[in-house]
């Protein structure tokens, strides 16, 4: 993985939190933070940056069209050029090392365990709650769908987050919403499934 440099930037936007999910609700609260009311509704861009989890660890992939300017990023973000040519975007991967969400999310594997009743969600946690055996087809096949279908019935540990990237393009000022959403169970789970998948392969 090589990256070129590690942008730094003059802004921080803060991050808020989103009690409901729904995308009437997360319009709503985005068009009425104080970030829009400051910068102004036609200066919002027309798309949201999606994020996961993967800040904490190997990055997300953002893409800005070429000759845009970055100029501010959500609280505790970094951006980090990647060595990868494309014709018309630039790619990024997007890091949050240290800081407030890292702890949230710290906090919300926890939670999500001490829901399961287990110590942590590794794998072989994961394994004496959601055995392989009980999911398994008359032929003895693995069926994914079995598993989801419990896993659907759980209430999982959440938090949705909200912020804002400022750009620079064709000479005029935007913001980009950005949302992030943390699941812990959710992620190991999906981590979990796949890798009894590879086994049965």
């Amino acid at each position: 993985m090589l990256f070129l440099l590690i942008l730094s930037f003059y802004s921080e936007f803060e991050w808020y939190q989103l009690e409901g999910t729904g995308a009437r609700e997360i319009y709503e609260k985005v068009t009425e933070s104080p970030m829009v009311k400051k910068y102004g509704k036609d200066r919002v861009a027309n798309k949201f940056i999606y994020l996961d989890s993967g800040i904490f660890g190997g990055g997300c992939k953002v893409l800005f069209s070429k000759g845009t300017e970055i100029r501010g990023l959500p609280e505790g973000l970094k951006l980090m050029k990647r060595a990868i040519k494309m014709k018309k975007h630039n790619r990024y991967s997007a890091l949050y090392k240290e800081g407030k969400l890292k702890e949230t999310w710290k906090e919300l594997e926890k939670e999500s365990a001490k829901k399961l009743g287990i110590f942590s969600l590794t794998l072989e946690e994961m394994r004496k709650i959601l055995p392989e055996e009980d999911y398994k087809n008359e032929e003895g096949e693995f069926e994914p769908g079995l598993m989801l279908e419990k896993i659907g019935r759980l209430k999982c540990p959440s938090r949705t987050y909200y912020s804002f990237i400022e750009i620079e393009e064709d000479k005029t000022v935007k913001i980009i919403p950005v949302m992030l959403k943390l699941c812990p169970i959710a992620e190991k789970i999906e981590e979990y499934i796949t890798s009894l998948n590879s086994n049965g392969d």
